[in-house]
């Protein structure tokens, strides 16, 4: 019995886990992230901790990003500062939609879950094409 419960749990885990996050990726990266696991409405709170480090990653790459500015021309920073400003406002809504998640119903879970996965898609689309912008037009 205890070796079918193993097999299980390895088979399981092998399932589960190229769904799951690996430390060090960064926000513009092409490797599956948290939010590409199809998170059932009983794994609500793993979701949303999970969608919590993916803010918290993301405002860390925007921060980031505001740093490399500073060492830009000021014709470059003040072209970035509107790009930057609108991704500070995509995080500030997706950190609401995480806030209604934590409010959702089961009948309700997976369109929310749903539209924070493309807002999020979009924000990180959005910062990987700031990033290129500051990289081409800063030569940094």
């Amino acid at each position: 019995m205890k070796r079918a419960l193993l097999l299980a749990i390895i088979i399981l885990t092998g399932v589960v886990a190229p769904g799951c996050k690996k430390s060090g990726e960064n926000a513009t990266g092409t490797t599956p992230t948290n939010m590409e696991f199809n998170y059932m409405f009983d794994k609500k709170e793993v979701f949303i901790a999970d969608a919590r480090a993916d803010l918290t990653e993301l405002d860390q790459r925007i921060n980031e990003l505001s740093e490399k500015v500073t060492t830009a021309s000021a014709a470059v920073k003040a072209a970035a500062q509107p790009r930057i400003d609108d991704l500070r406002k995509q995080r500030v809504a997706l950190g609401k939609k995480v806030e209604t998640l934590k409010t959702a119903k089961e009948g309700d879970w997976n369109g929310l879950k749903t539209d924070y996965q493309k807002a999020e898609s979009q924000m990180k689309l959005s910062l990987h094409d700031a990033w290129k912008w500051v990289q081409d037009n800063a030569g940094l």
